[in-house]
């Protein structure tokens, strides 16, 4: 996320499992509060991405995390609309969002 990593260039990675390498942010974005990073090696404990074209109202969504400090979270919720457009607090639009 945009807010966890602010503006730093490297970040350190680390899994659950205790695996730990160095990262590099690639990009960010405040307004969706995404970050991109990219750590070389191979961790075990990696999800597989989704294909979000096959993603249907009604399906579960589940997010797994370390938001604003907190170790460990997980939250889950109900897909309820595809293709939703907002504005982000600084006013930009932001088409094609997935509410849930």
């Amino acid at each position: 996320n945009f807010h966890v990593v602010g503006d730093a260039r490297a970040v350190r990675v680390t899994m659950p499992d205790g695996a730990s390498r160095e990262g590099r942010v690639l990009g960010r974005d405040p307004d969706t509060d995404i970050a991109l990073v990219r750590a070389d090696g191979s961790f075990a404990d990696v999800a597989p991405l989704g294909d979000s074209k096959r993603l249907r109202r009604g399906q579960i969504a589940i997010a797994i995390g370390n938001p604003l400090g907190f170790e460990w979270t997980v939250t889950a919720g109900v897909v309820s609309a595809l293709g939703r457009s907002m504005r982000a607090s600084t006013g930009r639009l932001i088409d094609d969002v997935i509410q849930t």
